[in-house]
């Protein structure tokens, strides 16, 4: 039976929070504009690669499986939004890192670190680190357009906050039990490393401020947004008839 405590369970609720929060604001705002989906893409491949445990061990606990299965697909629904629902505001050219060299160098580590041969064990150690490097597209998506949105910002401080919780989590985990994986929390420092190196560059001058958060701008909004919706309803309604 896995080890739950509180920190796995701040963290968990941070990482759900951090997705569910971007996958409003896309479809809030009705566009994806300097949003990675080379990023999010790599988020759904390492979640994907992790959760298989979901299917093949028997003893995963339930809260384990709901909440795996949860992050899971919002992280795919948000892909999904930024890839059919509103493809005209994806920036393809400024989302140009090469993501295929971070699956490689991934997939070699994940070979190197792993426990023992196995393959859920394997696609479990690669997830970590394609985890640990899924959130570059995005910094340089960001960089190259000279921006810090106050959406990004937001997310990356939130999925720092997860991360840094799941540290502690291992690091309580190994006091207590000894329980110590080297490629998993390799890979959890360096991603912590790169998302503080992040908030740091988007909240530098290298890049423009704007969009900041304006809950009265929002506000004023959710009218017009509801009046279009029930508009579209009825004219549905009309045509049905």
């Amino acid at each position: 039976m896995p080890h739950i405590n509180a920190y796995s369970c701040i963290g968990d609720i941070a990482h759900s929070i951090a997705i569910l929060y971007l996958l409003i604001a896309i479809n809030w705002r009705e566009g994806c504009s300097s949003v990675s989906l080379k990023c999010q893409l790599l988020q759904c491949l390492a979640l994907t690669l992790r959760y298989l445990d979901i299917w093949f061990i028997s003893y995963t606990s339930a809260y384990t499986a709901i909440m795996n299965i949860s992050l899971l697909l919002l992280s795919l629904t948000t892909s999904f939004s930024i890839a059919a629902r509103y493809p005209s505001g994806y920036d393809v050219a400024d989302d140009n890192f090469p993501a295929s060299y971070l699956i490689l160098l991934s997939t070699l580590l994940g070979f190197a670190f792993t426990r023992y041969i196995d393959i859920v064990e394997i696609c479990y150690s690669i997830s970590h680190i394609v985890e640990a490097v899924a959130i570059l597209p995005q910094l340089r998506m960001s960089h190259n357009r000279g921006e810090s949105k106050a959406v990004i910002r937001h997310y990356l401080i939130l999925l720092s906050f997860y991360k840094t919780m799941y540290v502690i989590n291992w690091l309580y985990k190994y006091i207590q039990w000894h329980d110590y994986y080297m490629g998993k929390n390799i890979a959890g420092i360096v991603q912590i490393a790169i998302y503080y190196y992040g908030i740091r560059m988007l909240y530098s001058d290298d890049v423009v401020f704007y969009d900041r958060l304006d809950l009265s701008q929002w506000a004023s909004k959710l009218p017009c947004k509801l009046r279009r919706r029930r508009k579209l309803v009825n004219l549905s309604k009309e045509q049905s008839v």
